[in-house]
């Protein structure tokens, strides 16, 4: 990690935060990252703007009022996750990739009308 965090020139402090699920990357981070370990994009494609994520959140909270734009958001997200597993380790991948799984399944379970299929 000390290494990591010396090649794209980020605190270590901050990078161990991030990587230990204690702060969330920024997007600049993300594509940093992207580069060091040749991911072709995939990393950063897991990262969701600010109105994505204001509106995974309100449907997690909410399932029964789920949009298609969550939708297509949160299946970008899982694709960059596939994408990134194929560029990286993928024991590295599979833990935060089935954070989101549960998110997306509680959603599913109280989706109502035309975005539950």
């Amino acid at each position: 990690m000390g290494a990591a965090a010396r090649a794209i020139n980020y605190d270590l402090a901050y990078l161990s935060r991030v990587l230990n699920g204690k702060e969330q990357p920024s997007v600049k981070l993300a594509g940093a990252l992207d580069q060091l370990v040749e991911a072709g994009g995939a990393m950063a494609g897991t990262m969701l703007n600010a109105d994505d994520r204001s509106r995974a959140a309100r449907s997690v909270a909410q399932p029964s009022r789920v949009d298609a734009g969550t939708i297509d958001a949160l299946s970008r997200v899982l694709a960059a996750y596939r994408r990134l597993r194929d560029a990286l380790d993928p024991g590295s991948v599979i833990p935060v990739t089935l954070m989101h799984v549960d998110d997306i399944t509680r959603m599913l379970k109280g989706a109502r009308g035309p975005q539950r299929d």
